[in-house]
């Protein structure tokens, strides 16, 4: 991987983003500092979520959704399943590092990408999420290092300074995170807000690996795109902690409004309704709980019809 162009896309990414993501990154070490310090067992109680919520916060900016402070919480309206993974990962760590450093340190590598498989997964339990993370991180173990050795230059301001470069260091760090993770799933990053053509991933690239293409084009959807890879499902709907495709909030807009899966052996997609409100296809309301089968080049809207995309 070009460890330069994911640091050029994690500050694309965060240009016009850097408050929110100042008062994240001090809301989270406040958190996390003052239970450390009252309480340091609540500290594993908060963990996890709070990790769930940074991953939220940067991975749906890293798809076009802007920043919002309320994201950092996401992780506890799944609190358990983010509570569990949270010691697991860091109880399995431990465990390893008994066996001397060395392989505690790879482990901790093998799991970094346990958190967003679950944001990306709202369904997986916690040691799936685990499992998932290893055969993700099969042959990327280096490359994630590298990245973080890349940021070598950063650390040595922070010692400077006596860690306040670490809020800007920190948010740095965790967009360039969630754009690795992007591009291990084979998506394109949003590098502008409320741009059509800033958000359209390019159409070669997508063709040439057969994923398919979710547009934004009506409400909070607008001119937000992914590449969606072969088999892999998205939720879409207004609550963050439940969809890596992220709706506008409104009382016709469910939390996992619907979720859409592109099939490459046939260039079709699949889109589920889980809402009470409804999805239309090309104008025609489909049946809720029901798997439909959807051809390259439909529209779709959601609710009222406030929120709108097209497949493919």
């Amino acid at each position: 991987m070009n460890y330069s162009e994911i640091r050029a896309e994690a500050r694309a990414i965060l240009k016009n983003n850097w408050g929110t993501a100042f008062v994240c990154m001090l809301i989270y070490s406040l958190l996390v500092g003052a239970v450390s310090n009252m309480v340091p067992l609540l500290s594993f109680v908060i963990g996890g979520p709070l990790a769930y919520g940074l991953v939220a916060l940067y991975l749906g900016r890293a798809r076009g959704t802007r920043m919002d402070v309320n994201t950092l919480f996401a992780g506890f309206n799944r609190f358990v399943d983010t509570l569990v993974l949270g010691l697991l990962q860091g109880l399995f760590v431990f465990l390893w590092s008994l066996l001397f450093v060395i392989p505690g340190v790879i482990k901790s590598y093998s799991y970094a990408m346990a958190f967003y498989i679950m944001h990306d997964e709202p369904g997986i339990k916690p040691m799936e999420a685990l499992r998932k993370s290893e055969e993700m991180m099969k042959g990327y173990k280096g490359s994630l290092f590298g990245l973080q050795l890349s940021f070598i230059g950063w650390w040595l301001l922070i010692i400077v300074t006596l860690g306040l470069a670490s809020f800007f260091v920190a948010p740095y760090m965790q967009a360039a995170t969630a754009i690795f993770y992007q591009r291990l799933r084979g998506e394109a990053t949003v590098l502008e807000e409320n741009s059509a053509a800033a958000h359209t991933p390019p159409v070669q690239a997508a063709e040439s690996v057969r994923m398919g293409l979710f547009t934004g084009m009506g409400g909070g959807l607008a001119g937000i795109a992914y590449s969606l890879p072969d088999g892999a499902e998205y939720s879409v709907g207004s609550d963050p902690a439940q969809c890596a495709i992220v709706a506008a909030a409104s009382e016709s807009i469910a939390g996992r409004h619907c979720t859409v899966s592109y099939q490459a052996a046939d260039d079709t997609y699949r889109i589920t309704d889980h809402s009470e409100t409804g999805v239309c296809v090309c104008g025609v309301r489909i049946p809720a709980g029901e798997v439909q089968i959807v051809v390259s080049g439909s529209e779709v809207t959601l609710g009222e019809g406030t929120e709108s995309f097209r497949l493919g």
